[in-house]
């Protein structure tokens, strides 16, 4: 029987198995359908969808999947995704999109591989499924791409007061310096 547990499995919960990526070529096509008729809720997916999805594959491949190792895979597969996403981002980067194939000149795709193994199997190679996991993941995953600072808001806040003069503008900043390379930031006042 495929899909059997891994000798790596964890005393609680349910133990790890080992997806083949023939089980990915069935798992996705129907968490894609499941996508399209509703049960994608949030950020993953309603139970059913991962019992039918266990079911599916089992009934392909005569594995013993159960939800909770589908929902586990899931995981594992959004991980995949963004890696994919951070690497088709990247800028310089190139995009196949007959054959979905980021393209990066051979060094760059080396230097970023060593900063970042996981995207390995998806440079300069052809992404299976990718159609696929963009409709299950879609832009549903944080990047940091559009990360703020704490005191974005009080930049914010600052430009509107302290506008008493004539054009509605805010009075300037002025910015000193001290010995150890503090800035120190104080309003003017007119």
């Amino acid at each position: 029987m495929e899909g059997g547990t891994s000798k790596a499995a964890t005393k609680r919960g349910t133990p790890n198995k080992h997806w083949k990526p023939d089980f990915d070529n069935v798992l996705i096509p129907v968490l894609v359908e499941q996508v399209r008729q509703g049960l994608k809720c949030d950020k993953s997916f309603k139970r059913a969808a991962f019992g039918h999805a266990a079911s599916a594959v089992n009934a392909r491949f005569n594995t013993n999947f159960t939800p909770e190792n589908v929902e586990n895979h899931y995981r594992t597969l959004k991980v995949r995704y963004m890696e994919i996403k951070k690497a088709r981002d990247l800028s310089g980067a190139g995009w196949d999109d007959e054959n979905k194939v980021i393209i990066l000149n051979p060094l760059v795709a080396f230097k970023y591989t060593e900063a970042h193994p996981g995207a390995k199997p998806f440079i300069n190679k052809p992404i299976e499924n990718y159609e696929g996991l963009r409709i299950i993941f879609g832009e549903d995953s944080a990047t940091g791409s559009y990360a703020a600072s704490l005191f974005s808001d009080f930049a914010d806040k600052s430009e509107n007061e302290g506008t008493d003069n004539d054009n509605g503008e805010p009075d300037p900043i002025d910015i000193a310096s001290d010995e150890e390379g503090v800035f120190y930031m104080a309003m003017m006042t007119t």
